[in-house]
Formats: C-alpha cells, sequence, structure tokens
C-alpha cells in the first residue's frame, strides 16, 4: 500500500489502465540510457553520450530491465515502447 507521499501512478495501454508502484518507474536516467540502447549504441558508446562510466551504463540497464520486467536489453526497449516511456520521432536519428 503506497502512503499519500508516494501516490501510485496510473497509465492506460491498449485500453487497460495499469496501476504502477512508483518504485517501478525508471528514473529519467535509465531512460537516458535505455534510448540510447534502443538506437544500437553500445555501453561504452552510451557512457560517452552521457559522461558516465561503462559500469553505470551497466548499472542503469540492470535496474531498468528488472523495473521493466524484462530479461534483456531488446525486451527492456519493446516494454518501454509499449508503455509509452520511450516516444522516437522522425527526426530521432542515430549518431
Amino acid at each position: 500500500m503506497w502512503d499519500n507521499a508516494t501516490p501510485p501512478h496510473m497509465i492506460t495501454v491498449m485500453g487497460l489502465t495499469i496501476l504502477i508502484c512508483p518504485a517501478s518507474i525508471p528514473t529519467q536516467r535509465e531512460l537516458e540510457a535505455l534510448r540510447l540502447v534502443a538506437q544500437g549504441y553500445a555501453n561504452a558508446r552510451i557512457g560517452a553520450e552521457l559522461n558516465i562510466s561503462e559500469k553505470t551504463v551497466k548499472n542503469h540497464m540492470t535496474s531498468v530491465m528488472r523495473k521493466l520486467d524484462a530479461s534483456n536489453r531488446t525486451g527492456a526497449v519493446m516494454k518501454a515502447l509499449e508503455l509509452g516511456y520511450l516516444g522516437f520521432t522522425k527526426n530521432s536519428e542515430r549518431r
């Protein structure tokens, strides 16, 4: 059960309303790393782009996969897309 200071989040996916525990929502930084994964970047390149270590990138990805209940990076990207966490536009491109 949540206290009033940390309300749960409700999202609608394919017509179904889902209650999400705040602890299961990826952080903005985790989503930045995941967005680069979705664009095909390797951990070293993600680290360089975000000015963080490769180990931190791996930690972010482990956390995202746990939060999204994904067994690998591709699954995490797919789940994030389904949930609307990653939105790509026509101008999104690989650098």
